[in-house]
């Protein structure tokens, strides 16, 4: 269901970038133009009703859904292990010839009269129309665009691409916000164990697992830090039905039903441990060369100094009172105060809460 889900984002997105690429193709290349465009031997082809707003959303919707497939399908399913500049190019090359054979299907059925052309005539006279090939080079830099805004989005979320781009970010915001700090228990133990290559395996495993959980539970992932994954909520996204925790037990419970494969593959079945905590803190975008969404307040070096004392107490998952009071419906869960402590750089008491989970 979940891959459903990404697809049916991906396809959305597609289309809607296609459909507005096609009819400003069509505006800014034809609008005006009434007269007949092109005569090919004894009959006419009136290729004035390819260049209505009509085909070009038709176009629109017939690429959106080809370049959707191509880039979902191949790049999981047959690109996935490949570097991504790689995976650009194959992609790039693979949408052109499917677009050539597209638009020249489309010309060979435009007069349903014309079936018995001379098709390799046909073929020659299409190739050495700039109609073609001004078509095709549209085709491919709007292909390339997409694939460059993909791979961005990829890079810092789609939600960070839309803020930076949007300039949402450009003052500092004060947001009210939800951190979880996870991190991976006896990682040095297991680093030493299978080796850094084979460590870093795992760590990409985990955190590819992780990542599947993260649009069901409306999460973002700030950053990854070695084998520790900082993850955010929007304040009311974090709390609506216990968001927060029920992605931390997902993820645990997503982990043990692969317990075989990574038990086949490392030896170990990997078990995290994790902090949360909520409050108010500055949101800015920072950098020149290179743009981030950074967050600044102790929210953050609280939620972090909470994880640390998740070995201590013996506890998979440990969460500030100030956000179990912002929790309801919590019958799933059992909850085991572990008092006020004094954290690390703190200068006030934190109530800090175990969470178990037992449903």
């Amino acid at each position: 269901m979940r891959e459903v889900r990404k697809y049916l984002n991906k396809l959305f997105i597609s289309l809607l970038f296609w459909i507005i690429a096609m009819v400003l193709y069509t505006v800014f290349r034809y609008y005006g133009i009434s007269e007949e465009l092109v005569t090919y031997a004894n009959f006419d082809n009136d290729f004035s009703m390819i260049v209505n707003i009509k085909h070009s959303i038709f176009f629109g919707v017939l690429f959106g859904v080809l370049y959707s497939f191509i880039n979902y399908y191949f790049e999981r399913k047959i690109f996935a292990n490949l570097p991504m500049w790689v995976m650009f190019v194959l992609e790039s090359i693979l949408f052109i010839i499917i677009f050539t054979l597209t638009i020249i299907i489309f010309g060979i059925q435009v007069d349903n009269s014309n079936f018995n052309l001379d098709i390799l005539a046909y073929l020659a006279w299409w190739f050495s129309t700039k109609l073609f090939w001004g078509a095709l080079l549209y085709a491919s830099v709007v292909s390339m665009g997409l694939s460059f805004i993909n791979i961005a989005t990829q890079r810092l979320g789609h939600k960070n691409f839309y803020n930076i781009l949007i300039g949402k970010y450009r003052q500092p915001k004060e947001e009210y916000r939800v951190f979880m700090f996870i991190d991976l228990k006896s990682s040095t133990s297991i680093a030493e164990e299978l080796g850094h290559l084979k460590y870093s395996k795992l760590i990409q495993d985990c955190f590819s697992d992780l990542n599947a959980l993260l649009r069901k539970h409306n999460a973002e992932i700030f950053q990854y830090v070695g084998d520790e994954a900082v993850i955010i909520w929007n304040f009311q996204n974090g709390i609506q039905n216990n968001n927060c925790i029920k992605m931390f037990f997902a993820f645990i419970k997503s982990l043990e039903y692969k317990s075989e494969y990574y038990k086949s593959n490392y030896n170990i079945i990997p078990e995290f441990k994790a902090g949360i905590h909520a409050g108010k803190l500055m949101v800015a975008e920072v950098g020149t060369i290179k743009k981030e969404i950074a967050y600044h307040g102790d929210v953050i070096n609280t939620t972090a100094r909470i994880q640390s004392k998740c070995n201590e107490f013996e506890q998979q998952l440990i969460i500030s009172q100030d956000l179990y009071k912002e929790l309801d419906n919590l019958d799933h869960y059992n909850f085991k105060s572990l008092g006020a402590l004094l954290l690390k750089g703190k200068k006030m008491e934190t109530n800090l809460i175990g969470v178990r989970n037992c449903g």
